[in-house]
């Protein structure tokens, strides 16, 4: 690991793969420059193209301002594809800082690298990023996803980071996740089957990113933190506060509960409407705020 750590100098490089997201990278890429003019770090992309040859979404390979790789070759299959593809570009990565991007995941906050950087030094964090955004309801939840997901390398070697989803009958049971697959069974299932009609049951691994979860969400030597997302489950017809249903919810462990149960996980409200009153994004965007410390530093959207 120190081997590792030596080599990487104090910048930041963003990772992310296109499938016919072209526009998208050249937007991100140009909003970036624009509210990042003078980084203390420098900040590097690597993208890994999986478009189809003949797509015309499709980045060139001498894409100005951007490294483009070639992705994986074969039949395509979205999610495995995906990370083979973003595996690829972090093996490449010189920098001391990761960023796991989406194409289509918009950080909108001047100087936003050195922010994010100096936040995770002072609060020796590993990981920061965002969560899934709890309207998905099978997801693993207070860990950081490939939507946005930053990663001190010398603290998280990048030979430690592989974004192969993976099925929950391959978790590890001495892992907490595999432990509460194999539990939240039979009658909880039951239960919340009566209490909570038509909602997904249990925790999906099958995602881009699950092993870099399961490999270092339960380990006790590193830290990682989530941004605070905006999520009004009422607004969104997720939840109704019958009887029945508010008792499943106490009743029920985590992994089988509709709505995250540790506090400051969401807020109820609109941060761009707080922020600026006049501007009103589209419900069906994702919002999320860095940080839970000072919620008016960071907002993290797309």
């Amino acid at each position: 690991m120190d081997t590792v750590a030596k080599s990487l100098h104090d910048g930041i490089t963003v990772c992310s793969v296109s499938f016919n997201h072209a526009e998208h990278l050249r937007l991100n890429q140009n909003l970036a420059d624009n509210l990042n003019r003078n980084p203390q770090r420098s900040i590097f992309w690597i993208i890994g193209e999986n478009s189809p040859d003949d797509s015309r979404s499709r980045l060139a390979s001498d894409e100005q301002g951007l490294q483009v790789i070639p992705g994986p070759k074969g039949v395509y299959k979205p999610n495995l594809h995906h990370a083979l593809s973003l595996n690829s570009c972090i093996e490449l990565v010189g920098t001391r800082y990761l960023l796991v991007l989406d194409p289509d995941f918009y950080i909108i906050r001047d100087n936003w690298a050195d922010s994010v950087i100096s936040y995770m030094m002072e609060n020796d964090l590993a990981f920061f990023g965002v969560p899934w955004h709890p309207k998905y309801t099978s997801k693993y939840r207070y860990f950081p996803c490939v939507h946005c997901m930053f990663v001190d390398l010398r603290k998280v070697p990048a030979n430690e980071l592989d974004f192969r989803p993976i099925s929950a009958s391959q978790a590890p049971i001495e892992s907490k996740a595999g432990r509460d697959e194999q539990t939240n069974r039979g009658l909880f299932t039951r239960i919340l089957a009566s209490a909570l009609p038509g909602r997904d049951v249990g925790r999906a691994y099958k995602d881009t990113g699950t092993r870099v979860f399961l490999r270092h969400a339960f380990r006790s030597d590193i830290r990682f933190e989530t941004a605070v997302a905006f999520y009004d489950p009422v607004d969104e017809r997720k939840l109704h506060a019958t009887v029945k249903q508010t008792i499943a919810e106490h009743l029920l462990p985590e992994s089988l509960c509709y709505l995250p149960k540790r506090a400051g996980y969401y807020v109820p409200f609109d941060f761009a409407s707080v922020t600026k009153p006049n501007l009103m994004l589209p419900r069906h965007w994702e919002q999320f705020r860095f940080a839970r410390k000072d919620c008016r530093s960071l907002t993290i959207g797309w």
